[in-house]
């Protein structure tokens, strides 16, 4: 029999979402030294700290695995509790905002600094992507030894490799830095995310790059050359990619999230497999704001919810190697767990052409469990109309 107040927290009355059995029930989820510790009915557990989850979600912990907060060092990022805990997110992703010689500092000042769990992929430019001209159109910038060396001393934090292949990141150089990164991935035993954008190079030549596990970012931008064809078709490169088990992730930032291409991918069945941001000071104010917003745009595509969830929280985990963390709620798990509430009402939604979509039914975040401490999300910036002055 449960004694009183024997959890160090208990979440109480939501509905406990869990995508790996493809389910949704109600439960009461205790939480004691940072881990789960039990599940069980509604009203069957007690603890020193309760947090009411009536009419929520309760999911695994929300990792967000392409943004960039490499603060005060980087000029576009942000700070991580920010578009982290404070949006009801456990961990974010840092996709190459440091590089070789500058993942040392990212570590001090980054990842032991943050409420948030915060990890990273190490850029194959060794100062990350904050120098111009673009990391990518400099081959003296690239270096596959120096990068398997950095993931190699950051173990504990450093989970993949990372390369801005597109025209405005690496110019005439083209793949090479996705061919050099994919040398120091392979050499690293990790993954490696492809950013894509406007060509050169081709979707088709960072497609042939790529093999099972790795990640193309920015998968459903709308530029030319996208993975949705102007005839409304799915690029051969991609289709064969994701045969592959290349991963799709959305990164959906300030130019790359198209509605008009995502509604073209899951038209023909292709469901990206990462939901993710690419969040930065240029898209938090809009169209992105945070990953709850970008998790509601997928809903409104046709995805339930536990697709969504999936998308958010085990899938990228697991591309990862941070699926011994993150991605369920099951006993003996560690207690990073997302609450969410799916609010009955309409938003209008951009995305980076400027289009717009009416999305019923708006995902807000609620709280954040990390390590077993509660965090409380901020209220929603968007969730009341701008009334003109």
């Amino acid at each position: 029999m449960t004694q009183p107040d024997s959890f160090d927290v208990v979440l109480t009355g939501g509905t406990v979402v869990d995508p790996d059995r493809n389910e949704s029930y109600r439960a009461d989820v205790g939480i004691s030294g940072g881990k789960i510790a039990a599940i069980a009915r509604v009203g069957g557990l007690r603890g020193r700290e309760t947090v009411d989850c009536v009419g929520k979600l309760v999911t695994p912990g929300i990792v967000d695995s392409h943004v960039h907060v490499y603060n005060h060092v980087s000029p576009s990022s942000l700070d991580p509790d920010v578009i982290g805990v404070d949006q009801g997110v456990c961990a974010v992703v840092d996709a190459g905002s440091f590089g070789p010689q500058t993942a040392d500092g990212f570590g001090e000042f980054i990842v032991k600094r943050a409420k948030t769990k915060v990890y990273g992929l190490c850029n194959i430019s060794r100062n990350g992507n904050s120098v111009n001209p673009g990391e990518g159109e400099v081959l003296g910038f690239l270096s596959p030894s120096a990068t398997a060396k950095s993931v190699e001393a950051n173990r504990d934090w450093v989970v993949g490799v990372k390369a801005r292949s597109s025209n405005t990141a690496s110019g005439l150089l083209g793949a090479m830095s996705a061919r050099l990164a994919k040398v120091a991935a392979r050499e690293s035993g990790v993954p490696l995310m492809v950013h894509v954008g406007h060509g050169p190079p081709t979707l088709e030549e960072i497609c042939e790059i790529l093999t099972a596990g790795d990640l193309i970012t920015h998968c459903f931008h709308g530029k030319i050359g996208g993975s949705v064809t102007r005839q409304g078709e799915m690029l051969n490169a991609v289709v064969d990619a994701v045969s592959r088990g290349v991963l799709l992730d959305i990164g959906h930032g300030s130019a790359s999230f198209a509605w008009k291409t995502g509604e073209g991918a899951l038209r023909h069945g292709y469901k990206p497999h990462v939901i993710s941001t690419d969040l930065h000071k240029g898209c938090i104010d809009g169209p992105t704001y945070s990953m709850v917003k970008t998790m509601s745009k997928f809903l409104h595509l046709g995805m339930s919810m536990v697709e969504v969830v999936r998308a958010s929280s085990p899938a990228p985990a697991r591309a990862l190697g941070l699926g011994d963390k993150f991605g369920k709620i099951d006993v003996g798990f560690p207690a990073n767990v997302s609450v969410i509430e799916l609010v009955d009402r309409t938003e209008t939604m951009y995305d980076v052409e400027k289009q717009s979509r009416d999305v019923k039914g708006v995902i807000e975040a609620r709280y954040a469990i990390v390590d077993g401490k509660v965090h409380t999300a901020l209220p929603d910036a968007t969730a009341k109309p701008k009334v003109a002055a």
